[in-house]
């Protein structure tokens, strides 16, 4: 399979110049038109680019996000620039670009200001500058000013300016925290890339200050890859850990995804800025490997020592923790462990006593048994809420917004992940409800597009045209003279099933094919659809396809079977009488209130 960062490079590769002599148009990715505020000259400009958004690098951008200059409009004839309106795009959840207006008195400043030296030399720079000074000189919000600084550091590929604008940012962007209307989360992790900052410049024991007070009021959340299956570890460990080994790096090896970390290492990663080796990098990607090597090390170790139980337990009773070889102390660390589950799974019986203290226990400070106990009370208040919210519109609309998978950062994630749950069953029904009239059904599908903001109703014709297409598989797969009717041209060569030139006939034929071919094969999830692994899609690992099959099944095998361990889980147990308890009175706090609960202090992402 191709590497994913060498397809995003792909991506990267395709926005950038390329020399005059092959240069042809590129095709456009948000091409807009624009009246300039001053003077009313019309233009067009493109304010799209190619990024990769599932992965976020140390100073808070995405891949791709060097060519985001091109977001900011600038009038040809007298250089003004127009300010994005980030609020409205918070507001409509919206990652394309909306654009604000100045209004009577920012117009009459707008000639001296575009005229002042300060704003012609920060063209040099680029238009995320020029857009910073002018919301400074204009007092547009700290929030906005603090997101244009930022990412003007962002929006380059030149060492020497890359350098200058993150020195502007660390200058700045504290105190614009500092002045934002936002939730201390949020100002939080926006001052921990005022640290990345101070790093990236030099400046190291300024950072490990600013990161000593930020975690003084708990740890920073990481940030998650797509590879994750649990929540990241807190951010502020790997970031000493550069700090302290003295790494300047734009994007240093300690502080990446492990994927992107893997390609920069070998050398795989050859464009800028991206492609930065100094004495740093090798020495990262050294220790990188060196501690590799140990943990695995380690990790067999501990393996080892585990399989007796008891002798583990004496050499854990017998050494002191900081003489404990690493394999060791991963071996005493896992029975602990086992040793809180079990001792968290008695606790949880105790039903409202142990709520009480979960409450009462803010998630940060909870340790030991107390933690898995907890765990195991927060899953049935998110369940028991999730349900309510399901049921109740008032509730759904007050707590959720009306829209279950929108996220509000400062909202207790016990609620976010009720709403989530809800927005999904919300979504069932009503899809259940849209298909028991299928021909009703069918006339409005027909106007369905891939863009159908209703997921409801997409749904819903999703699954009438594969109910549709599976009978027609069916068919096939059944009755051989309509099989040479149909399918007998597509012969049994392999094809790529995604391709933009397969028909709607080849894929189904492709399927009934396999159905004829494996009469015998209906194993557990069988359907009329041929398994994913036997398609032929182009850059298919049927290793790795397999490998993501088994730990479905094996997540699917660890859910069905937590109730069955974890007896506090019943629907009807202590705990679950006072999580309902809970759960009503959240709802009932949010209706008086008629806003959604804050997150709690010290609760984890």
């Amino acid at each position: 399979m191709m590497r994913l960062f060498r397809l995003i490079l792909l991506l990267l590769i395709a926005a950038a110049p390329i020399a005059p002599s092959a240069a042809r148009e590129p095709e456009p990715i948000d091409r807009r038109d624009f009246t300039c505020p001053l003077g009313g000259q019309r233009f067009t400009q493109e304010v799209g680019y190619s990024a990769f958004a599932l992965i976020t690098l140390p100073d808070g951008s995405w891949l791709g996000d060097p060519l985001m200059d091109v977001q900011i409009p600038r009038c040809p004839e007298n250089g003004l620039v127009i300010l994005p309106d980030f609020a409205a795009m918070q507001a409509n959840a919206s990652d394309r670009m909306i654009y604000g207006d100045y209004d009577a008195a920012e117009r009459a400043r707008l000639p001296a200001l575009i005229a002042d030296p300060a704003y012609r030399a920060l063209a040099s720079d680029n238009r995320y500058a020029q857009a910073y000074w002018l919301a400074t000189q204009l007092g547009r919000p700290a929030s906005m000013r603090f997101h244009l600084l930022q990412r003007s550091s962002w929006a380059t590929t030149d060492p020497a300016l890359r350098q200058r604008r993150v020195a502007a940012f660390a200058a700045d962007a504290a105190a614009l925290v500092e002045a934002m209307d936002e939730p201390p989360a949020a100002k939080r992790a926006n001052l921990f890339y005022v640290v990345n900052a101070l790093r990236e410049l030099g400046r190291f024991d300024a950072a490990l200050a600013l990161l000593d007070r930020i975690e003084a009021d708990g740890p920073i959340p990481g940030i998650a890859s797509p590879d994750d299956m649990f929540a990241p570890e807190p951010a502020g460990g790997p970031m000493r850990a550069v700090i302290v080994a003295g790494d300047d790096d734009r994007y240093p090896v300690g502080l990446l995804d492990r994927r992107m970390a893997n390609d920069k290492c070998s050398g795989a990663v050859q464009y800028p800025p991206y492609d930065q080796r100094t004495t740093k990098t090798e020495a990262a990607c050294a220790r990188r490997k060196a501690a590799a090597d140990a943990e695995e090390a380690a990790f067999e170790e501990a393996m080892r020592v585990g399989e007796n139980p008891a002798e583990r337990d004496r050499l854990c009773a017998a050494t002191p923790e900081d003489r404990r070889s690493a394999g060791l102390a991963q071996a005493c660390d896992f029975a602990k462990s086992d040793r809180d589950e079990a001792e968290g799974r008695a606790m949880a019986m105790q039903g409202q006593v142990t709520a009480t203290r979960c409450e009462a226990t803010p998630e940060n400070k909870r340790d030991g048994a107390l933690r898995f106990a907890c765990v195991s009370y927060d899953i049935l208040v998110e369940s028991r809420l999730g349900q309510m919210l399901a049921a109740d519109e008032d509730a759904y609309a007050i707590l959720c917004g009306g829209d279950g998978e929108h996220d509000y950062p400062d909202r207790d994630a016990r609620v976010s992940l009720a709403c989530q749950s809800a927005s999904r069953d919300r979504t069932d029904r009503a899809v259940e409800k849209l298909l028991e009239d299928g021909a009703a059904l069918d006339v409005r599908c027909a106007g369905v597009g891939d863009d159908e903001t209703d997921v409801a109703l997409y749904l819903a014709c999703s699954n009438r045209e594969k109910a549709r297409q599976g009978a027609r598989i069916e068919k096939l797969a059944t009755d051989d003279a309509a099989y040479r009717r149909e399918c007998a041209r597509f012969g049994d060569k392999a094809r790529d099933l995604l391709a933009s030139d397969a028909s709607d006939t080849e894929i189904v034929c492709y399927h009934a094919r396999y159905r004829r071919s494996h009469p015998q094969d209906t194993g557990k999830g069988w359907t009329v659809y041929a398994p994913l692994d036997t398609i032929d899609v182009e850059d298919a690992d049927p290793a790795t396809n397999a490998a993501v099959a088994a730990a479905g099944e094996a997540a699917e095998a660890a859910r069905a079977a937590l109730v069955g361990i974890n007896p506090a889980l019943r629907d009807g147990s202590g705990l679950d009488v006072a999580a309902q308890a809970a759960a009503t009175s959240i709802v009932a706090k949010a209706k008086a209130e008629k806003t959604y609960p804050r997150r709690p202090e010290g609760q984890l992402d």
